[in-house]
């Protein structure tokens, strides 16, 4: 579960720009978690940079509108 992220916007990417997305997990200790996307442009510039932090809960996971428990 995601328990928040940032993202800031470093550089503005145009129109025909290949823009390559690279991920990093910084940490994975008991239930939570850290990762950093950092996005370049083919010219190796940084336009974005991202960072999730996650947190895992006990339990299923319960998603409005689908049928919970075993199928019939």
């Amino acid at each position: 579960m995601a328990s928040g992220f940032d993202v800031n916007l470093l550089a503005a990417a145009r129109l025909g720009d290949v823009l390559t997305a690279e991920a990093a997990e910084l940490n994975q200790a008991g239930r939570t978690g850290v990762c950093d996307i950092g996005v370049r442009n083919q010219n190796g510039l940084a336009v974005a940079a991202f960072r999730g932090r996650s947190y895992s809960m006990k339990g299923q996971a319960v998603v409005v509108g689908l049928p919970v428990g075993k199928p019939k």
